[in-house]
């Protein structure tokens, strides 16, 4: 629900305090959950409206993945 209804109500807050199209986003923790589920969704059409998403302190670890190239992505941001 959090990235069915508080993404999209978020964003369309700041766009209209800002007047500005499309925006930047940076999520922190439960902030990047919320933002994958309603851009993986398109929830308020969110593709539209941002522009730049920063994910910082993800809940995920996309390493554990199953998916090959999401195992890649995650290896070249991993810090040794």
């Amino acid at each position: 629900e959090l990235g069915k209804y508080d993404a999209p109500t978020q964003i369309d807050y700041v766009r209209s305090q800002t007047g500005k199209d499309k925006i930047h986003y940076i999520g922190h923790s439960q902030g990047t959950s919320q933002m994958f589920s309603a851009l993986s969704n398109n929830h308020g059409d969110l593709n539209d409206k941002i522009d730049l998403f920063i994910s910082l302190a993800p809940i995920v670890n996309l390493a554990n993945s199953y998916n090959s190239l999401f195992q890649d992505l995650a290896g070249a941001w991993r810090v040794h």
